[in-house]
C-alpha cells in the first residue's frame, strides 16, 4: 500500500524523532483502505486484524495529539 510506504519513509527520514502525527495519519488511512478490501472479500480474519490495527494506531494518534 502506498500509504504504508509513505509512513515508513517519513519514519526513516526523520529518525530518531519522526513527526508521528503524519506517520499515524498515513498508517490509519492505509488500515481503513485495507479494512474496506478485507470486508468486501468477506474475510473475517483480516477484517478483525485491520480493526485492531486501527484501534492501536488510533490510540497512538490520540497520545500524539496530547
Amino acid at each position: 500500500m502506498i500509504s504504508n510506504l509513505i509512513a515508513s519513509i517519513i519514519l526513516m527520514i526523520y529518525s530518531p524523532n519522526p513527526p508521528m502525527f503524519w506517520a499515524y495519519i498515513f498508517f490509519i488511512m492505509a488500515s481503513i483502505l485495507l479494512l474496506g478490501a478485507a470486508y468486501s472479500r468477506r474475510s473475517f480474519g483480516f477484517t478483525v486484524m485491520y480493526l485492531i490495527y486501527i484501534g492501536i494506531d488510533g490510540v497512538g494518534f490520540l497520545k500524539t495529539l496530547t
